[in-house]
């Protein structure tokens, strides 16, 4: 049976089963519009009797308001089901979970009341976490977390030293070799200028510990007696 109520919203609704004939066509309440029907009337008053009439349409609006109410309630009961997972979800720590269950809320009002207690627990356990972090930070090390740190960092350059060390040329690695006898060479002739000059030729990792080399040579022979 045709639900008269979805056409409340027009001025001219046709009683349930009816049609209306005018200018060669049949209209439904589906294509039936207003401006249509008001010349249809206007031309043929008798048509009138076709449409609801004000006692009719008062009916129909009780009814529809009736059923906006019923839904309303199973929405209410669904939306109730909803809220209490969500609340558990929240305070379980889950929020990620808390947020897509809020999004099955039908209540445009309480779902963004949820998504704002969840958006709140969010920041919480975000704020909450850096105070950890940073309490973590403040700890002092113990002597084995130390020589553990130690142990990493030491690791980590040696890898990276390996990984370069794959890298380079044969031609260089030849090179290296040559600068690093010449700069011996030096140092023992105490060239200790020349042997910087020297050990500047190589890439700023292999030139280090050369150059330390050097300082070392150097203040040595510095402490000795003349």
């Amino acid at each position: 049976m045709e639900r008269l109520e979805q056409y409340l919203d027009k001025e001219f609704v046709l009683k349930s089963g009816r049609l209306l004939y005018f200018n060669g066509v049949h209209y439904n309440n589906n294509t039936l519009t207003d401006k249509i029907a008001r010349a249809a009337v206007k031309k043929y008053p008798s048509l009138e009797n076709k449409f609801i009439n004000e006692r009719e349409r008062r009916v129909l609006e009780v009814k529809l308001e009736g059923r906006k109410a019923n839904i309303q309630a199973q929405d209410a009961v669904k939306d109730e089901a909803v809220e209490k997972r969500v609340a558990l979800l929240i305070e379980a720590g889950d929020l990620e979970s808390a947020e897509k269950e809020a999004g099955k809320i039908l209540s445009e009002e309480t779902r963004e009341e949820f998504l704002g207690k969840i958006a709140k627990a969010v920041e919480k356990a975000e704020k909450a976490a850096k105070k950890e972090e940073k309490k973590e930070e403040a700890k002092p090390q113990t002597e084995e977390e130390k020589v553990a740190e130690e142990e990493k960092k030491k690791k980590e350059a040696e890898a990276k030293e390996a990984e370069r060390e794959a890298g380079l040329k044969p031609a260089y690695k030849g090179k290296r070799t040559k600068v690093q006898k010449t700069v011996e060479g030096l140092i023992e002739l105490g060239k200790f200028d020349e042997a910087k000059i020297e050990a500047s030729k190589l890439h700023a990792p292999d030139t280090a510990p050369l150059v330390k080399l050097i300082e070392e040579a150097e203040a040595k022979a510095k402490e000795k007696p003349e």
